[in-house]
């Protein structure tokens, strides 16, 4: 499926959750205006033998009641690759459930410009919430939790390289949709950019060993 069926069926989901509750889909609620979002990147090991998997786990701190997100993660192409089936695994079930879909393109189609496609490897993550009994999920995270993972693999020519995996600032495709009231789909909203902070903190592991 392609980006842009990706992000109808994103929109279609929002669309469905404010039907559910008999309303239409243009009410919003008002944004609080101090919305905050801290996305935290981890890997499972500081060093990896060349070949090896890395285990890549996400983590999202909010202020706001979070009903989607979508981020590109970007790492060296030199490093790191993307097996043929991406192993994404979602930990935020129990907690809100919704979709989680991964898209990976060597085209460079999901790498925000600025960034060269020969040089950086992307994973397109998106999340959309459910609705279940009367109630559009959503994540309040004010502790911060890890909410998925994947796994990409070292190459096995990257010995004695670090890379780094992160998510650029200047992408502009974020989801600013959040809600004040799971139970009322008219408290739907979304934050202006200006009033909404995003944090992203990044992290660099190195490939040690001879090359495979």
């Amino acid at each position: 499926m392609n980006i842009t069926k990706k992000i109808l069926s994103v929109i279609l989901s929002v669309v469905l959750a404010v039907a559910v509750f008999g309303v239409c889909a243009s009410a919003e609620g008002t944004a609080n205006g101090d919305e905050s979002m801290k996305v935290t990147i981890t890997t499972d090991q500081e060093t990896y033998a060349p070949g090896a998997t890395v285990t890549v786990s996400v983590s999202l701190q909010t202020n706001y009641n979070m009903t989607a997100f979508r981020f590109p993660i970007l790492f060296d192409s030199a490093v790191f690759e993307i097996p043929n089936l991406i192993n994404l695994t979602a930990l935020n079930t129990c907690k809100a459930k919704g979709t989680l879909m991964a898209n990976s393109q060597n085209d460079g189609s999901y790498i925000p410009e600025g960034y060269d496609a020969s040089e950086f490897s992307c994973i397109l993550v998106q999340w959309t919430a459910a609705v279940s009994n009367a109630t559009l999920g959503c994540l309040n995270l004010p502790d911060g939790e890890v909410c998925f993972t994947f796994t990409v693999k070292a190459k096995s020519s990257a010995a004695g390289k670090t890379g780094t995996f992160f998510i650029p600032t200047e992408y502009t495709g974020f989801y600013n949709q959040a809600i004040q009231t799971p139970t009322d789909a008219t408290t739907v909203y979304y934050s202006d950019d200006a009033n909404f902070t995003k944090e992203f903190v990044s992290k660099t592991v190195r490939v040690v060993g001879e090359t495979v």
